[in-house]
């Protein structure tokens, strides 16, 4: 009866919704798509594509419904007056109110509806860095991956997305070479091993005092180093896969830990260990993950590894979905060393995975070392893994009174009495740092090799820190502004007089430079390395702009106000990063529900870092698994897997 009761509910939302589509379908057909067709259609339509966009595409509300993102940025543009272009008639007031109503109720809608999709399961590789941090955590070895695998990075700038991490033929051979190289490096023997975690509770069984033959004591070793490569427990059949070339080579070298090494290598090669699989459900409606499976996703997401003999051991007992539990665990992970990890590699790549790298000019900046770079990374994830470990707001990325540096970044920002390499937390004076604006990474990534990009920063503002990528530029335009461009007069032009001028060669380039340089004008003051200055070679620093709305800008601690005061669309925006990173897929628009709910307790909970981390691990998409439909996979051109 229970159950009988749950499904009438299910379907009465069900049935709701399917009324409210009717008539938002209807509401599209009748009124939506005649504003696209007047105003939309003569650049992005399906023979124009102005922007890779093409608007006349969609038919129905249905699709929108698939593509609600693409409508956010449409109702955005057309209500900032970017779009449609200058010279072009602007879209009557009534017009937008009436499209972003009908838009802002979908969305509304879509959000409120309860997560039924998790999205499709794919077997997932392990990444570079997650191969390399395994080796670390089981053996206690720093293995040279960079020689051996590529780097993986996607469109979203995160390189643990599954469309990425697909194995074309070649790579096989890499992870037989790798394989040999953590073998024979790891000095696999009992003497060194015997006191390190987790290597003792696998090596125990051999010091004679179970009085085992070899092929018992290897079993057991293997055992339990498989339980935790394989983020569970093996089966009779994978053990006796790897024994068979111990076997091989007892029967040849009576020299226990020498053989061992052959079954260890092999199960470095095997997919179990190099893919995370999850078993997937009999046709392809969602269902809980196991327990092992929720293990797997977790250490993943928080320590890029594999699980440690606690965590599966909750997982062994079933306990691992219960939330209480749950939460214990992430507490636990994210105070544990390992808990670092996230810090040191999320927040650089949702920041500057989807920037273009360029190498700064040191001739022209000799005081950017490779130690400096390191120190600039090493700050920003100091302070990420602040917030999430004492329990900080998500909002002192924004702004903060203090920061983390050692004796070259603290020389770079004119910080006295700081000494030595390690990190060390400071209390800032100087109110222009602070946060990631005042950041000498965010600088250094969003520069140019010789100079500053006022763009480049502003866009990076937009993307990274608001959600708000402005479309790429136009292909016909000349997008760069070096040379020795002069005025009338003769007088080199500076780079903001340069900018200008490229925001006039054609509306496109005005409506988005408009938006961008402003915000990048913000932050002149700081060079490109990081370094604070008042001027730009002969000419005096100019960081003032106007913002389309009107919006004055001075400096960066104008600018850090400005966002403050668009804090929740900041929180969203680093939820749906987060989100992405952890799930290591883009996320769709079923995902809408997911977000909504996990950004609402997060604003709730004072915009609590470790909030966000525990409601992304209880999410429904991060708890849960389907089968791919038949219209569903990877990437269009996806190699076999092994």
């Amino acid at each position: 009866m229970r159950y009988t009761r749950c499904w009438q509910g299910v379907w009465a939302v069900v049935l709701g919704l399917l009324s409210v589509a009717a008539a938002r379908a209807e509401d599209f057909t009748r009124e939506i798509r005649p504003i696209l067709k007047t105003h939309c259609f003569s650049c992005h339509g399906s023979e124009t594509k102005k922007g890779n966009l093409d608007l006349e595409r969609f038919l129905q509300a249905s699709q929108v419904v698939n593509d609600i993102k693409t409508w956010q940025s449409v109702v955005e543009k057309i209500r900032d007056g970017s779009m449609p272009p200058r010279g072009k008639p602007a879209v009557p007031e009534k017009e937008q109110t009436l499209l972003a109503g009908w838009v802002g109720k979908l969305v509304k809608e879509m959000e409120a509806a309860e997560p039924t999709d998790p999205g499709p399961t794919f077997p997932r590789r392990l990444t570079r860095r997650e191969y390399r941090n395994a080796m670390r955590d089981l053996f206690h070895f720093e293995a040279d991956v960079e020689s051996y695998l590529p780097e993986a990075r996607s469109q979203t700038g995160y390189d643990n997305q599954v469309d990425q991490l697909t194995f074309p033929p070649e790579l096989l051979e890499k992870y037989l070479m790798l394989a040999d190289s953590v073998v024979e490096g790891a000095a696999w023997n009992l003497g060194n091993l015997r006191n390190k975690e987790p290597i003792n509770r696998w090596h125990k069984h051999w010091e004679g005092q179970d009085k085992l033959t070899a092929r018992q004591a290897a079993e057991r070793n293997l055992r339990n180093l498989a339980r935790l490569a394989f983020r569970r427990p093996p089966e009779d059949k994978e053990l006796e896969l790897l024994l068979k070339p111990f076997d091989r080579a007892l029967a040849v070298r009576k020299d226990f830990f020498h053989n061992q090494r052959f079954a260890i290598k092999a199960l470095l090669v095997m997919p179990q260990y190099l893919y995370r699989l999850e078993a997937l459900p009999a046709d392809d409606k969602p269902a809980l993950v196991s327990d092992y499976e929720l293990a797997g996703r977790l250490t993943a997401f928080l320590w890029s590894s594999v699980p440690d003999p606690e965590l599966l051991d909750a997982a062994e007992a079933g306990k691992l979905h219960q939330p209480d539990v749950l939460r214990e665990q992430v507490r636990r992970m994210l105070q544990d060393p390992k808990g670092n990890r996230l810090a040191a590699e999320f927040p650089e790549q949702w920041l500057f995975g989807r920037q273009q790298a360029h190498l700064l000019d040191q001739v022209k900046f000799p005081d950017y070392t490779p130690a400096l770079a390191k120190a600039s990374s090493e700050e920003l994830a100091q302070v990420f893994g602040r917030l999430y470990r004492d329990q900080r707001s998500l909002l002192e990325l924004l702004d903060a009174d203090y920061t983390f540096v050692n004796e070259d970044l603290a020389a770079l920002y004119g910080i006295k009495g700081i000494k030595g390499p390690a990190m060390q937390q400071v209390t800032l004076t100087d109110r222009q740092r602070g946060g990631l604006l005042g950041m000498a990474i965010a600088h250094q990534k969003t520069s140019m090799p010789s100079r500053t990009s006022p763009t480049n920063r502003g866009k990076w503002v937009l993307d990274a820190l608001l959600g708000t990528p402005p479309p790429p530029p136009p292909p016909e335009v000349a997008n760069s502004v070096d040379g020795n461009a002069q005025d009338p007069e003769g007088r080199p032009l500076t780079i903001r007089e340069k900018l200008d001028l490229h925001g006039k060669q054609g509306t496109s380039c005005a409506n988005c430079h408009l938006k961008m340089d402003p915000l990048g004008y913000a932050l002149e003051k700081f060079d490109p390395i990081g370094r604070l200055r008042e001027k730009d070679g002969n000419q005096p620093v100019e960081n003032t702009g106007k913002l389309p709305d009107g919006t004055e800008l001075k400096g960066v601690e104008s600018l850090k106000q400005v966002l403050l005061q668009r804090k929740d669309q900041f929180t969203r925006n680093l939820v749906e990063q987060l989100l992405t990173y952890a799930l290591g897929r883009d996320l769709q628009s079923y995902d809408l529900p997911s977000v909504r709910r996990i950004t609402t307790t997060v604003i709730e909970k004072q915009y609590r870092a470790d909030v966000l981390i525990e409601e992304i691990v209880l999410s429904y998409p991060f708890r849960h698994k389907r089968a791919p439909r038949e219209d569903e996979s990877v990437r269009g051109d996806q190699e076999k897997q092994p």
